[in-house]
């Protein structure tokens, strides 16, 4: 019982998985379809980005920020906007939103390289928010006890 806590709830064994699950040579649908089957009690979800005609750039309050849609199958969907931070010159805020899955327990983890930026717990919206990031590319894990999912590249800080 311990261990399956741990398990469920530790960002670093999570964020190890994921990262072995990308060191082998899958791709495409192959990579998905492994991803998402159930190991143990536990469904793992890799969240790929939706890619929309109008671009994924927009401007957001007035400030040049991105929003990008990743989805990770089922009904599964995790909205991602990167802002400046208006409190922090050169730092940006990540606010995101989980649609398709009960937010009851679930816990964020947000990485730099290999390194732990963020950990946070989803409202009872789905939703969480960070702020004060460099800017650079990130890692997302969201889980719980019954679901990992993860987002490989998140862009924070223009582009």
């Amino acid at each position: 019982s311990q261990i399956a806590h741990h398990v469920a709830y530790c960002p670093h064994c999570t964020a190890e998985f994921f990262q072995d699950f990308y060191a082998g040579d899958l791709s495409g649908d192959d990579l998905f379809t492994q991803a998402a089957r159930r190991v143990g009690k536990v469904e793992y979800r890799i969240a790929s980005p939706i890619h929309s005609d109008r671009g994924s750039t927009e401007r957001i309050s007035g400030a040049a920020g991105s929003s990008h849609v990743y989805d990770a199958g089922g009904g599964v969907l995790v909205s991602i906007t990167s802002l400046p931070d208006e409190t922090r010159t050169e730092r940006w805020v990540l606010e995101a939103a989980l649609s398709g899955l009960e937010p009851d327990g679930m816990q964020v983890n947000l990485w730099q390289a290999a390194e732990l930026i963020a950990v946070a717990v989803l409202d009872a919206g789905g939703d969480f928010r960070a702020a004060g990031l460099l800017p650079g590319q990130y890692r997302l894990a969201i889980h719980g006890p019954t679901t990992k999912l993860w987002i490989d590249s998140v862009e924070v800080g223009g582009r």
